[in-house]
């Protein structure tokens, strides 16, 4: 899979997701401050999957993929700690989880939010 990491999230992700053999790189090294819009016409442009801590960026990509726009789908990661946001991560990259719509994060659990048809 090949991830696009919010600037919200630590950089370090980036090396964790290459790590169990996945293509990431980090918002902030090639757009720092990046509107969602512009971040929105790379994940299109890329085929990236978000990964993010940012409920309403997440549902709006979510919301576009429903309506048609091409894209891959949505990481969220719900932690407050740097730590638990870490700790879910690597849990998520262990499993494999395949992301075909939204998938919502915590140290404790995976959810998958699919669109029909997918």
């Amino acid at each position: 899979m090949r991830f696009l990491i919010d600037e919200n999230l630590p950089g370090d992700l980036v090396g964790a997701a290459q790590e169990s053999q996945h293509e990431a790189r980090w918002s902030r090294d090639f757009a720092p401050a990046a509107s969602d819009s512009m971040l929105l016409a790379v994940l299109e442009q890329t085929g990236e999957i978000l990964v993010t801590r940012d409920v309403r960026f997440a549902n709006l990509v979510l919301g576009l993929m429903a309506s048609g726009v091409s894209l891959s789908g949505a990481v969220l990661i719900r932690e407050d700690s740097v730590k638990a946001v870490r700790v879910a991560w690597r849990s998520f990259l262990v499993r494999g989880t395949e992301v075909k719509g939204l998938v919502v994060l915590t140290r404790d659990k995976i959810q998958i939010r699919r669109l029909a048809g997918l």
